[in-house]
């Protein structure tokens, strides 16, 4: 737990003005999916936000949305507190210029454990990497962005975003395996594809097409990110290793980038 705290006092303390600003932006989206449209590429990601806004992709943005579960429940039963309400921590809340734009810190109430936003941000990031598997490594890597987010803040642990993270993959395979779900999710898919087509002007696979240098979420550099968030380099525990198990349902959640290349799509 100490190399918990230690974790997020060092990225908190660390972070550049970009990546504060980056992460005020993320805390304040947290309603809409406009924080996904820059994992989407320079061409697609522009595609996205119009769609969006002219209501064309309602039905993914409903369903995306009324996936999100709540962690109230859960923060009240643990009850742990926030970094910054340590006592002894040397977080550096984070003025808000960029939002609300008053200065004042950000802050967050509630337990610490698990991080709400950032079940909302894997759970958003990995629903539409399941629609748009043509980008679905960059959609995953700004799922961990998003809670990489929360520690930048100073309002969460690493634990607490890797907790959400393995709640929010947990709660999309059972969507995704419930036939009742998938016709949702089928129909938001296919409205969502056929509408991005259409406002790209071409297939999907070439509007989601993008070079390192005008597109950062391609760049290698974010696979190695995605991989830090899974533990944050925390220390293992110790002792025997468990065999690795396979969750029961998880195998529709590593099929998703393999969609593509399986059948043809709507929008393709």
């Amino acid at each position: 737990m100490k190399q918990n705290l230690a974790t997020v006092t060092a990225i908190n303390r660390d972070a550049v003005q970009t990546t504060r600003r980056q992460a005020l932006a993320d805390a304040e989206g947290i309603s809409y999916l406009y924080f996904l449209s820059d994992a989407l590429g320079p061409r697609l990601g522009k595609a996205f936000l119009t769609a969006y806004d002219q209501g064309a992709l309602g039905k993914a943005a409903a369903l995306i949305k009324a996936s999100e579960v709540s962690t109230g429940e859960a923060k009240k039963h643990f009850n742990n507190p926030r970094p910054f309400l340590v006592q002894g921590n040397t977080i550096h809340l984070v003025p808000d210029d960029v939002v609300v734009k008053d200065n004042q810190p950000y802050t967050a109430d509630g337990g610490s454990f698990p991080s709400g936003h950032t079940n909302t941000g894997y759970t958003d990031a990995l629903l539409l990497a399941a629609m748009i598997p043509e980008r679905y490594d960059a959609l995953v890597a700004r799922g961990a962005r998003y809670g990489y987010s929360r520690i930048v803040l100073g309002v969460h642990y690493p634990l607490d975003v890797i907790g959400s993270r393995m709640v929010a993959e947990r709660n999309v395979a059972h969507y995704l395996n419930d036939p009742h779900y998938r016709v949702l999710f089928n129909e938001a898919r296919d409205q969502l594809r056929a509408a991005l087509a259409k406002a790209c002007g071409t297939s999907l696979a070439e509007c989601a097409k993008s070079s390192v240098k005008d597109d950062p979420w391609r760049d290698p550099a974010m696979r190695d990110f995605s991989r830090f968030t899974m533990t944050y380099d925390l220390p293992q525990q110790k002792g025997p290793q468990p065999r690795l198990q396979v969750p029961e349902g998880a195998k529709c959640c590593w099929k998703m980038p393999c969609r593509i290349c399986q059948r043809p799509s709507v929008g393709r």
